[in-house]
């Protein structure tokens, strides 16, 4: 789990970014797949293959107004993951 320090002693939670770059949802490839926004904690991202190829995971940012800006720049839509601890 990553965990983002805001001040000397205080914790915070983390967000990362997650691309599907090969999946069988495609409609016409793969810009029809939103990028979704996980947070650090999220069993998805914690139990992750680190070796995939198929995917891609960019973080972390401190915040989700970050998370949901880097977002944006991948020029994919967009959604919050509904994560699950």
């Amino acid at each position: 789990m990553h965990v983002c320090m805001t001040t000397p002693g205080e914790l915070k939670m983390g967000y990362m970014v997650f691309e599907d770059l090969q999946s069988k949802k495609f409609i016409t490839g793969p810009r029809d797949l939103p990028v979704k926004i996980h947070r650090d904690s999220c069993r998805f991202y914690v139990d992750r293959d680190i070796n995939a190829t198929t995917v891609r995971w960019y973080g972390p940012f401190d915040t989700l107004d970050n998370a949901e800006a880097y977002a944006r720049r991948l020029g994919k839509p967009w959604k919050r993951a509904q994560c699950r601890p």
